[in-house]
């Protein structure tokens, strides 16, 4: 997925102030370093983006470089807002580089961060920065991947490489560094000309070690002002300063043991068991002059999921909650500039912290800010920590989501996990009176701590009324054709390939039927290449990644979903809402919202399980969505004005907001319902890899015998798939 095609650069930081300012800290533990030169358009913006940061024990010292007398009046006022401003003037225009250098000299904090006048920063960098340092002695430097605005837009992420950095430099001068390193080194640089470059290049032959961050932390504001450009419009200079450069180069003799996120081989390994940090995270604990929320989730993405915690999160934000958000696997920037218009900050661990650090940062952010509320959703290292974080916090009310189950991995997925540390859970809300009852009755959930809040849809957007029909020239050859909708993720678990034999079908029944394909996927091709096969390419349309799927809804006379497996799908409401029939298989809770008045329920032939990856389906299972299909078809109308008055009648996104946001009230007022005495001593590893992942042999979810098995990587198989399992299983022996 394109990062770039989702990305909003106009969503730059510090637009807004959004903090308190003049914090008072005991000590700074970061010196911010600006040279200032006649910046008075930019500054202000710059200046919001260190006010807004996450982490408040910084100094910044600026240096102006004999500026404007306008300049000067500006810096004399943004001096006088926080205490933390250190000014200097020079009497004379020296550059960058020495006024960089002065400042250095003048830093007081052990680390430095490196921010020109007109460059912007994520309210989260100086935190995330200090943190990997301090987890990561080795590191000499932290940087982050960058954002280009301004006169060029572009998303820079290139990996670290030392012989690529001594050929072209793939660094911006904003990091946060080693104060001692640097002093090592000679300052920023010897003389004038790609002095960042020369930076890291010194830094690299003294053996330092870099620290890249896989976030976009900073913005470099491109213009054709400053020494860069003088410099590549000068020849001279520019052959003076890469002659340089490439000495510089020649110094540098090994690789450097650079440290790059997300780790790919960083599975779950806590050691012996979950800790807090071994330094000390000062931090200002926060006032409860307001509510404050806790979210851990798997990612910020496209997906049904993602939208319901985007919906809540809203809600949430209107109501004035102050939202936190965790994610925990690594994921391209989709819908993160989405979810950062209502949370107040968002930490991706995967982008600069290992996993055995994780527990411990979390555990470092309830204390400094003081939530109300942990709520948890389809994040498998979010359940694997709650047992230590409900110990370690036993007055934290924790409430959990889960959309459905899949038996083919991990034996259910993520409601087993809920299932499995229901003892430390206040509360689970599904998607799903079906869901439910999977959870009691095949997972052997014990406590009656679950109800249902159905996700619903934007009934005031998903409304033909409002939306136009479709353009796309691929839908000229279903002129004239009754047409099916089918638009999901072009994957295994949604069964394209079924969808392509009921076309098959449908065409030798009728040949006025034809089927809009939206979406993408690794089984698109197939899709194609298996129409063209039958002969049916005229009577299917695969139109793509939609941004926006209305129109064709609009556009259909019904919506298809052969899914192997589904909580209540997104889809479903979002065609019951745009008035159009659904013919569906009879998985997970899709029962709860079609029926015989606004569709069609077919039976599901084939077994999760073991048939995640079986294309080979019965003439039966075929048959019964041809039947459907035609049968829904015929009655048009009729169907059509139920399907959105089913949705209006209780199952909009604003009905879910209402009961979540009254769901969260009332578990803040009424705090935890689990008594402390019953999970006293759980703290203990064995105890709580017992109850997390064992206690579940009451239904052989994993086979008391599992630690003296080979752990295999089988579809189906009921032990489960991923490496960290193995560590588990081992210190169960110990």
């Amino acid at each position: 997925m394109n990062e770039l095609k989702f990305f909003d650069f106009s969503k730059e930081p510090g637009k807004v102030l959004e903090r308190d300012i003049n914090v008072k800290i005991e000590k700074p533990l970061i010196s911010i370093i600006t040279s200032y030169y006649n910046a008075k358009d930019y500054i202000m913006q710059t200046a919001n983006c260190v006010f807004n940061q996450t982490f408040p024990y910084w100094e910044w010292i600026i240096v102006d470089d004999c500026s404007s007398k306008e300049d000067q009046e500006i810096l004399e006022k943004l001096k006088n807002m926080d205490q933390r401003i250190v000014l200097y003037r020079n009497e004379e225009n020296l550059n960058a580089i020495k006024t960089r250098d002065f400042a250095i000299k003048k830093a007081s904090a052990e680390f430095i961060y490196i921010l020109d006048s007109d460059d912007l920063i994520d309210n989260t960098a100086l935190e995330t920065s200090y943190v990997a340092m301090m987890t990561h002695p080795k590191a000499t430097w932290v940087y982050s991947n960058s954002v280009g605005f301004g006169s060029q837009e572009y998303l820079w992420c290139p990996p670290f490489d030392t012989d690529k950095e001594k050929k072209e430099n793939l660094l911006c001068c904003t990091a946060l560094i080693r104060k001692q390193a640097v002093l090592d080194v000679g300052y920023i640089s010897p003389e004038k000309g790609y002095e960042d470059w020369s930076l890291w290049l010194r830094l690299l032959a003294n053996g330092a070690t870099p620290l890249r961050m896989s976030y976009y932390s900073f913005w470099y504001r491109r213009h054709n002002k400053g020494i860069l450009s003088s410099i590549n419009s000068n020849n001279s200079a520019m052959k003076k300063a890469f002659k340089q450069i490439r000495k510089l180069a020649k110094n540098v003799k090994e690789k450097a043991n650079a440290i790059q996120f997300p780790k790919t081989d960083d599975y779950i390994s806590y050691g012996a068991h979950p800790k807090d940090f071994d330094f000390e995270m000062p931090f200002i604990p926060v006032e409860k002059n307001q509510k404050r929320i806790l979210c851990i989730f798997p990612w910020l993405t496209l997906g049904g999921a993602d939208k319901y915690n985007l919906h809540l999160l809203e809600k949430l934000h209107e109501e004035g909650y102050e939202v936190t958000i965790v994610t925990t696997i690594p994921c391209e920037y989709v819908w993160r500039q989405k979810f950062e218009d209502y949370a107040k900050e968002i930490f991706d661990l995967t982008t600069f912290l290992d996993k055995n650090d994780w527990p411990a940062f979390i555990s470092y952010l309830i204390k400094s800010r003081n939530y109300d509320l942990l709520f948890q959703s389809n994040s498998i290292q979010g359940y694997y920590m709650l047992p230590w974080i409900k110990c370690m916090y036993p007055e934290l009310p924790i409430i959990d989501y889960v959309h459905m189950e899949e038996w083919h991995w991990r034996d259910g997925g993520y409601p087993r996990d809920s299932v499995a540390v229901e003892k430390y859970l206040d509360h689970t809300y599904t998607c799903s009176a079906y869901l439910i009852d999977i959870m009691k009755k095949d997972m052997h959930k014990q406590k009656d701590n679950i109800d249902v809040v159905y996700i619903g849809t934007e009934h005031d957007k998903f409304d033909p009324e409002i939306t136009e029909l479709p353009k796309d020239e691929e839908l000229k050859k279903l002129e004239g054709k009754k047409k099916v909708l089918f638009t999901c993720r072009i994957a295994e678990q949604k069964r394209p390939m079924l969808m392509v034999e009921i076309l098959k079908y449908l065409c030798k029944r009728r040949n006025d039927i034809g089927f809009v394909v939206v979406g993408d996927g690794d089984m698109l091709p197939a899709v194609k290449e298996k129409a063209q096969a039958y002969g049916i390419a005229d009577n299917i349309a695969c139109l793509g990644v939609k941004n926006d799927v209305r129109p064709y809804y609009k556009l259909c006379d019904l919506t298809l979903i052969c899914s192997m497996i589904e909580g209540l799908a997104l889809t479903t409401y979002e065609s019951l809402s745009m008035g159009v029939p659904v013919v569906t298989a009879d998985v997970g809770g899709q029962k709860e919202l079609v029926d015989s008045n606004v569709g069609k329920i077919v039976k599901l032939y084939q077994n999760p399980n073991v048939d995640i990856n079986n294309y080979n389906y019965s003439e039966e299972e075929i048959n019964a969505y041809v039947d459907a299909i035609i049968e829904v078809l015929d009655k048009g109308d009729e169907l059509k004005k139920n399907c959105r008055t089913k949705i209006l009648n209780g199952f909009t996104v604003e009905n879910m907001k209402t009961n979540m946001l009254n769901i969260i009230k009332e578990k803040i007022q009424s705090g935890t319902n689990i008594n402390p005495d019953d999970i006293k001593g759980d703290l203990n590893l064995a105890e709580r890899i017992n109850v997390l992942f064992f206690e579940s042999d009451r239904d052989e979810y994993i086979n008391p015998d599992a630690p003296k098995l080979p752990l295999k990587n089988v579809i189906g198989n009921k032990m489960w798939k991923y490496k960290f399992y193995r560590d588990i299983m081992n210190s169960r022996n110990k």
